[in-house]
């Protein structure tokens, strides 16, 4: 991941205030355009924002003057919503304020695993037949262009407000509410599903007095929505969020209240962290794995019994949707790891007829982060039919990618970052082989890198509560006000430990130059590889609480080697050309072309076809041009070769290795020892077999203490390096060969994310955590 360091900027006159107070919030508003105390005011205070009139949205006016006839005549109104946490509070929304005018109210939540997202005709007929007179979707309806027909065939009006990108050709309807419809710029532009539900409930309760009160029971449902959609927090959305979150800490909602209870969340003190990460995976499990329909009820009860007993069944279906979720990663990591092809493909597209649909995006999203590639999972096909979710990186709109194939497709929709598909079994291979080069048509791979913007550079003994209350005025942060990034740099590694039972989630602890020690949280950490010796640390903050004790959390989002600095001459990155061909399809055609030039060196290990004149990580000599076959199977080893050759040009290339699995590993070790002690009396050097087996020194120990344990061998060290090994027959322990075999496994999974780090970044990024100037072994 490459990191954009932080520009100095210009601080206007009009926010000397602010920077007297601390020049890190002049800075941050400054950065977010906000360059005088007129528009500083109301952001850092929602209770100074004007907010906009409701009929500056399209739609409105005509949707509000036929809910007053509706609530005028009495007339029974239909809500129709979807299962995710903004179409359930955008359902349980309209639902309440029908009922405070006293109409009589009916709404259905499509069960995701029988009728997906949207409106199907013959779910809608079956609504409509309870006696409906006026339907109000939420948070869906856009493109629900069959089933609107049916309503206005069965003489029933139709208000949509949904979100989503509309088609060309609006369905039938009376009013179309949509964010769409307005300006870019507008402050109505980015409202959710639920936010969009408000704005036309607003207008209502404006005309009838009811404004202030409609506020104070409705924008708690509003910022649970929004924030779980993930809408840009700017504008109204902030405003409303702001005040929303204000409401929730409140405990006015009784069955959030039971939730966070029974998640372990105080409510006072409750931000947007908790509601993503608490309070919307336990809504959204109702909907990805059950029925989504009681969770209005559940929003709007004031019954204690009813809040326990479904908040009790949420955490529940949270941990069992933790669980899934983490067996689908782990399922995905596997056909990644048996795709010969992999790291040459622009897209991840897997399939697994048995992996339940409501997770898929969850799964998408962590491979599309960590991969820094888009990622489309799949489900289903027995019937003959796939359908999934796809997730995207900065700079690839994965909708626009999907619907070019839409010739092969059944159905499809979505935003830039995220989109939901169905297609064709039969179509998956071509489907896969176009968006694939789709992406390498518009984008080239080198550009496909992930980026980190740098807000500023922190010593973690800075983050202290007085910053934090910094922090705490910008929020709530999230889309379109992002959490910022900080560095700390020149930090040491101490302890590291997983802190659940997957292994997915780590707690490590760092200390500074000053010998003081933090605890970083690293979520999502998996087996990735920790920096090797002194690094810079990526970071957020923000505030926990967990068992009504409150603390400061860290957490990590990337690292870099630190750059050296000797005594008081700061060291800069060495000027180096490189050349890049990891990703190209004729590696061997170019390689054959440099390999003709003079003064070129190449160092390769483990390579499946046959390279003349490579050298090894041991014997590599100075050089002007160097290139690297293969990867490296660690940081250290990259530096080794780095500072042996010292070359001023480097080309990268990823052309294919041998197959090397545990077993394979053990029994070419059994092989290298065999010929050591026929020609070498047993000496055995752990660099030489790594060199010769393009691993590490450490996996070459651990593959002889397997060995050993095993009863095959003894084993002597004369040095770190060199060892003795004998035939003297050794007492077999089981216990001990089957622990160092999980240690074996685990530097594996730490070489080969090594590796699939070092494809995902570029080569100036390589080279500058990597080469050190100066050291020439």
């Amino acid at each position: 991941m490459r990191w954009i360091k932080p520009q100095p900027i210009l601080i206007p006159d009009e926010l000397q205030p602010y920077y007297d107070q601390s020049p890190y919030l002049a800075e941050a508003l400054a950065k977010k355009g906000i360059l005088d105390a007129a528009h500083a005011i109301p952001f850092l205070d929602y209770t100074q924002y004007i907010p906009t009139d409701p009929s500056e949205l399209p739609g409105v006016d005509a949707g509000t003057a036929r809910i007053l006839q509706a609530i005028e005549k009495k007339e029974k109104v239909g809500i129709w919503g979807d299962f995710d946490v903004d179409g359930q509070t955008s359902t349980a929304l309209l639902v309440s304020f029908f009922r405070e005018h006293s109409l009589p109210v009916s709404y259905h939540i499509p069960i995701r695993s029988a009728e997906s997202h949207g409106i199907l005709q013959r779910p809608l007929e079956k609504f409509l037949a309870q006696g409906i007179d006026l339907l109000i979707t939420c948070d869906t309806g856009i493109s629900a262009h069959e089933a609107l027909e049916l309503a206005a065939q069965k003489g029933v009006d139709v208000i949509i407000t949904d979100h989503h990108t509309p088609s060309e050709i609006l369905p039938k309807c009376l009013a179309a509410i949509n964010p769409h419809f307005v300006e870019q710029d507008h402050p109505f532009a980015n409202l959710s599903g639920v936010g969009t539900a408000y704005i036309l409930t607003k207008k209502i309760a404006m005309l009838l007095g009811e404004e202030d009160k409609w506020e104070r029971t409705s924008l708690d449902l509003v910022a649970l929505g929004t924030i779980a959609d993930v809408a840009p927090l700017t504008k109204e959305n902030r405003y409303m969020v702001q005040f929303g979150l204000d409401l929730l800490r409140k405990n006015t909602r009784l069955g959030i209240k039971e939730l966070l209870a029974a998640a372990e969340t105080v409510m006072d003190t409750l931000d947007e962290q908790d509601v993503g990460f608490t309070i919307a995976p336990r809504l959204n499990a109702m909907g990805r794995l059950g029925d989504a329909n009681p969770m209005v009820e559940f929003l709007l009860t004031d019954d204690i019994a009813l809040a326990r007993r479904v908040a009790t069944e949420l955490e529940g279906l949270n941990n069992q949707r933790k669980m899934l979720v983490n067996q689908v990663y782990q399922a995905a990591e596997q056909q990644i790891e048996q795709d010969d092809t992999f790291e040459k493909k622009n897209i991840i597209i897997l399939w697994n007829e048995n992996w339940p649909a409501g997770i898929l995006g969850i799964v998408a999203n962590h491979l599309a982060s960590f991969y820094g590639k888009p990622a489309i999972l799949l489900t289903g096909g027995k019937d003959g039919s796939l359908k999934g979710s796809a997730r995207s990186i900065e700079g690839i709109n994965i909708t626009d990618l999907i619907a070019e194939q839409k010739d092969l497709l059944l159905s499809f929709g979505g935003h830039a970052m995220a989109a939901g598909l169905a297609l064709p079994k039969e179509n998956l291979d071509l489907f896969k082989q176009r968006v694939n080069a789709s992406i390498a048509s518009i984008q080239d791979i080198d550009q496909l890198e992930a980026v980190l913007a740098i807000d500023a550079y922190l010593p973690l003994e800075n983050v202290t509560e007085s910053f934090m209350q910094v922090l705490d005025s910008l929020a709530p942060f999230g889309a379109g006000n992002a959490s910022p990034v900080f560095v700390a740099e020149d930090l040491q590694i101490n302890t590291q430990a997983y802190i659940d039972r997957d292994k997915v989630h780590r707690s490590i602890k760092v200390s500074t130059t000053q010998a003081q020690e933090y605890e970083i949280k690293w979520w999502h950490a998996f087996n990735n590889p920790l920096p090797d010796g002194r690094f810079d640390l990526a970071y957020r903050v923000h505030r926990n609480v967990f068992r009504g004790v409150e603390s400061i959390q860290i957490e990590w989002i990337d690292a870099q080697l630190s750059q050296e600095q000797p005594l008081a001459l700061k060291q800069t990155t060495p000027t180096i050309t490189t050349f890049d061909f990891r990703h190209k399809q004729n590696q061997l055609d170019m390689l054959n072309r440099l390999m003709q030039e003079e003064g070129m060196v190449c160092w390769a290990e483990t390579l499946a076809i046959p390279i003349s004149a490579t050298y090894s990580r041991l014997d590599i000599p100075p050089c002007e041009k160097l290139a690297l076959l293969q990867l490296p199977p660690s940081a250290a080893i990259l530096k080794q070769i780095f500072a042996r050759a010292h070359p001023r040009t480097v080309f990268f290339f990823n052309l294919p290795v041998k197959k090397m699995d545990i077993q394979t590993y053990l029994q070419t070790l059994l092989g290298m020892i065999k010929f050591a002690l026929r020609e070498k009396e047993g000496k055995v050097s752990l660099e030489q077999y790594a060199a010769l087996t393009g691993s590490t020194p450490e996996m070459v120990k651990l593959g002889l203490q397997i060995i050993r344990a095993q009863g095959q061998i003894s084993m002597t060290a004369l040095d770190e390096d060199m060892h003795v090994i004998t035939t003297t027959k050794q007492i077999v322990d089981p216990t001990t060969a089957s622990m160092y075999q999980e240690k074996l496994i685990s530097a594996f999974k730490q070489a080969q994310a090594f590796q699939r780090f070092l494809m995902r970044v570029s080569p100036h990024s390589i080279i500058q955590d990597y080469y050190e100037e100066g050291k020439n072994n």
